[in-house]
């Protein structure tokens, strides 16, 4: 696959570049001299600067049915991509600041910035930024909060006919399918024993499409219970529960006649996950750790449009599965890397006969992910 550099792709490439030189740069002399200092200075600021490059098979999650269109050459207006893969390079920047404001409990104050650019494809291009502050309630219980945003983020390209049986005189017109995205999270998490923490999380989430789709704009309230176990000294497990509620935009819930397009996307889901990590020998010096986790979705959507006004919503269920290894190992004090592979799929159907095979048809797709992560903190 010829892969070319786009005007976005470059500096960031540059960027990756540059911070890998430095950080195999830094050696581990530059942190015994600060041991030696007799005084320990407190150190309020940190920043993290974390390059990940990986390969994506799959970067629309496309199923079989587009990508045999894709590879055939036909609906050239539908695939605003040069390639169903694509290499990746993510960038993520950030600040915090640590201060005891409230006597000896420390407020921690962050910002964050993470961009991911897909070269050769700068069509999917997007960048997340966001801030927050985690406040500690005692020496083992604290709360978070953040809120972050992505201004644009790309799904694919759409016709009217791939959404709604329903048919006008722009129906052949393929229009890109986006959204902005706004999250305001809060978890309160405590540590119940020496081996054992509890988290407990909600956000509240905002989609804005744009102005083809926005019968498609939506709120989700997610719930969610986290328990972090130390099995042994070198053996720790997670486990958790999160329960998602999104309603679509008033106008789904419109009597049909006021509707302009009967689409309704409103679901329920339910997501489980499983990470389990092991700490191994130290290796040449060096401490390393390999972890496995997985997860698992089941959304339920829950309109009562006509299925053949919305085809792709009524009656549909989707299963969703997720497998991640990930093997990672410290180099020096502040710079630790990391490879892993991920593995995701979709399952979809639905409760009506008729309409099972279309659904399974545009949804069920498989990704396979692998790559590289580098990451390096510096306080001061």
């Amino acid at each position: 696959m010829k892969i070319k550099m786009s005007k976005k792709t470059h500096p960031q490439f540059m960027f990756f570049v540059i911070l890998l030189l430095i950080m195999t740069g830094i050696s581990d002399d530059v942190f015994a001299k600060k041991k030696q200092k007799k005084k320990k200075k407190v150190k309020h600021w940190e920043l993290s600067i974390s390059v990940k490059s990986s390969y994506n098979d799959n970067i629309l999650k496309y199923s079989e049915k587009y990508i045999d269109r894709f590879n055939n050459g036909e609906e050239p207006e539908r695939f605003k991509i040069n390639s169903l893969d694509a290499f990746l390079i993510q960038n993520t920047v950030e600040f915090k600041y640590r201060y005891p404001m409230f006597g000896k409990l420390n407020t921690r104050f962050f910002a964050k910035a993470n961009s991911k650019f897909y070269m050769d494809n700068p069509v999917k291009d997007f960048v997340v930024y966001g801030i927050g502050f985690r406040q500690y309630l005692s020496k083992n219980c604290f709360f978070n909060f953040t809120f972050s945003k992505i201004p644009n983020f790309y799904v694919r390209h759409y016709k009217n006919a791939d959404l709604t049986a329903l048919q006008d005189d722009q129906d052949d017109i393929f229009r890109p399918f986006e959204f902005t995205k706004n999250d305001y999270s809060v978890y309160v998490q405590n540590s119940m024993t020496s081996s054992t923490k509890l988290r407990l999380e909600f956000s509240y989430m905002e989609y804005f499409y744009n102005e083809y789709f926005s019968e498609y704009d939506a709120y989700n309230l997610l719930y969610g219970i986290k328990i972090y176990q130390s099995l042994s000294k070198r053996v720790k497990l997670n486990a958790g529960y999160r329960y998602v509620r999104s309603k679509a935009d008033q106008l789904a819930s419109l009597p049909l006649e006021a509707g302009e397009k009967y689409v309704d996307p409103s679901f329920d889901e339910y997501i489980f996950s499983l990470r389990l990590s092991f700490a191994l020998p130290r290796m040449f010096g060096l401490s390393q750790k390999i972890s496995l986790s997985g997860k698992y979705n089941r959304r339920y959507y829950t309109t009562n449009v006509y299925y053949k006004f919305d085809p792709l919503h009524t009656g549909r269920y989707d299963f969703v599965y997720r497998a991640n290894i990930n093997y990672g190992f410290k180099i020096s004090r502040a710079f630790t890397t990391s490879f892993f592979y991920t593995w995701n799929m979709r399952n979809s159907s639905s409760t009506i006969e008729g309409n099972k095979d279309r659904i399974a048809r545009e949804k069920d797709f498989e990704q396979n992910i692998f790559g590289i992560n580098m990451e390096y903190n510096f306080k001061f």
